[in-house]
């Protein structure tokens, strides 16, 4: 018996689908191999209006981080997005900021435990100046207050930026 998929099903299916197929192709041109747990995520997973990806704790790495970025370039699905524990360090935030710069859908973007320094901290500002869509921003266990230079950025993007309800920042000086 075969089934096709029609109207919202349909589309829904596609968004993975998509999702999935640009994470793979990047993971290939990067040289790594892809993450199981992003390729068996099911076709029909929840892209509903409030869908949320949670790749939370997978510790990602660089490379990996800059594929879901490469994947979530265009994808207007995802009202949160969990990368925390992901250890993607400056190059999968700058990355991962890259694609959601026009994003007009995500809410919240968790990057607790990223590895993320001056570099990435400078594009999450960059990101806080552009996206007046995030409202929660979630930083915590990251080195983004080692250097003046990444908490700057994203202390003049706040000035401006008034969407953003809440961000979590611990900031470990030492």
């Amino acid at each position: 018996m075969c089934t096709t998929l029609t109207g919202a099903n349909s589309t829904q299916f596609e968004i993975m689908r998509s999702f999935k197929s640009k994470y793979v192709q990047k993971c290939k041109e990067l040289h790594i191999e892809p993450l199981q747990t992003i390729v068996h995520l099911s076709d029909d997973f929840d892209v509903t209006p409030n869908a949320i990806l949670n790749l939370g704790e997978l510790t990602l790495g660089q490379k990996n981080a800059i594929a879901i970025g490469h994947a979530l370039e265009g994808n207007e699905t995802f009202v949160e997005i969990i990368l925390s524990e992901s250890y993607m360090g400056d190059e999968g935030c700058i990355a991962i900021c890259n694609a959601l710069v026009k994003n007009k859908t995500c809410l919240l973007l968790n990057l607790k435990g990223g590895n993320i320094h001056s570099k990435g901290a400078a594009s999450i500002g960059r990101l806080l100046k552009l996206n007046l869509t995030i409202q929660t921003l979630i930083l915590e266990w990251n080195s983004i207050g080692v250097y003046d230079t990444g908490i700057m950025e994203i202390a003049s993007a706040l000035k401006s930026n008034r969407t953003l309800l809440g961000m979590i920042i611990l900031l470990i000086i030492q």
